[in-house]
């Protein structure tokens, strides 16, 4: 099997699942971080409940109660603390151990280039192999260390405030689900072309990295030979496509972010509306709707970091797919399980009706198999010097 440089959509929560199962230093202490992240999330719902009170039962005949003031504005100062020690301190265990998930990737990733045979060598081009140790790795290790954290924190913030907004009032509760059920449903849609966007940007990055390497590494050869303008321009014409697909997929995550920011303002303005010709209807106080509103933005903050996260989170993993998939490439000559030890002195080498056929590439399928040798016998004996000569292809490896 090759890892595949064609573009194809890659499910983000299968991605996500398959680096868990694949990278156990993402596991470790995780259930930790998300417990500190759901106490930071009852921290924030908190503030906008004391509001409530404060205003409900606070000011009285237009005059300020300092009885009922002052101890609101203690506890919620107590909570403004914890909740900036939990958010914090989960957001400091996830990088951490993201750092940890990260090392342990590139560990992998460099084993197994190593591991591979001289025909997969043959099979993958070498700026496909650099781009996965280090374009995508560090892709990765970015989002990492803001975007994962952001899902996390964010994600259990939505949920807790919006259990909450149901329980202070089902009615402006409702109003702001069917407000935002829009807002999901371009999220999803964005989603399926950002994806194959952002895929088509990593195997450009592909594609440029491997003609730099190859312009370098050859750069005498192209002199000498008078190739600069042909070998330059292919490499430009990677330059090119790789800012054009990359410039695409900007576009598209800005107008996401943007839609959005216009969807909280529709949001917003539908709950005051509502709550203030329900009011008299459903019983709503002053300190009600108020601390609602606060709610309501609470409730669809995470929304804006979402789709601003998305984005990096497409090319995370689109680049975690590609790393994954050179993780568990399998070996075509795998390592013995009994290895045989080589007895010891001077040994000759002798082959014995050799054949072996170039396997056909996966980017090729119009090519054609051929043989490189057929029922070659040689026997080379200890000490002899053999030389090999023939054309590209011919079987000299």
């Amino acid at each position: 099997m090759i890892v595949d440089e064609q573009d194809h959509d890659v499910p983000v929560g299968s991605t996500v699942g398959r680096a868990l199962r694949s990278i156990p230093e993402l596991r470790v202490g995780l259930a930790g971080s998300v417990g500190l992240a759901v106490v930071a999330a009852f921290g924030r719902v908190a503030v906008p409940l004391l509001l409530r009170e404060a205003v409900d039962n606070g000011f009285v005949k237009g005059k300020v109660d300092f009885g009922v003031i002052v101890p609101l504005c203690i506890v919620g100062a107590v909570i403004a603390v914890l909740t900036t020690i939990a958010s914090s301190w989960s957001a400091y265990r996830l990088t951490v151990q993201a750092e940890h998930a990260m090392g342990a990737l590139r560990k992998a990733v460099i084993t197994r280039i190593l591991a591979l045979s001289v025909n997969q060598y043959g099979s993958q081009r070498r700026g496909v192999l650099v781009a996965r140790v280090t374009s995508d790795v560090e892709t990765l290790s970015r989002f990492f260390s803001w975007g994962a954290l952001a899902w996390v924190l964010e994600t259990t913030t939505f949920v807790v405030v919006g259990v909450t907004m149901f329980v202070v009032n089902w009615q402006l509760a409702l109003v702001a689900v069917v407000t935002t059920a829009p807002t999901i449903v371009v999220f999803r849609l964005m989603n399926k072309v950002l994806v194959p966007a952002h895929m088509k940007v990593r195997q450009h990055v592909g594609d440029y990295l491997g003609g730099v390497s190859e312009l370098v590494s050859a750069a005498p050869v192209i002199r000498a030979f008078g190739a600069q303008r042909t070998i330059g321009g292919r490499v430009v014409q990677a330059v090119e496509t790789r800012q054009k697909s990359a410039s695409r997929a900007e576009l598209l995550g800005t107008f996401l972010f943007i839609s959005t920011e216009a969807f909280i303002v529709v949001v917003v303005g539908a709950v005051l509306a509502m709550g203030l010709r329900w009011r008299d209807s459903v019983g709503l106080t002053a300190g009600t709707l108020v601390s609602f509103v606060f709610l309501v933005r609470a409730f669809l903050s995470p929304l804006m970091d979402f789709t601003e996260i998305q984005d990096q989170t497409n090319r995370a993993a689109a680049g975690l797919s590609r790393v994954l998939d050179l993780v568990d490439l399998p070996m075509d000559v795998p390592e013995p399980l009994h290895p045989t030890a080589l007895p010891e002195g001077s040994l000759s080498i002798e082959l014995d009706n050799v054949t072996y056929e170039y396997p056909l590439r996966e980017d090729d399928p119009f090519g054609t198999a051929t043989f490189a040798v057929r029922d070659i016998s040689l026997t080379i004996q200890a000490g002899e010097t053999v030389a090999f000569v023939g054309a590209t292809g011919s079987g000299k490896s």
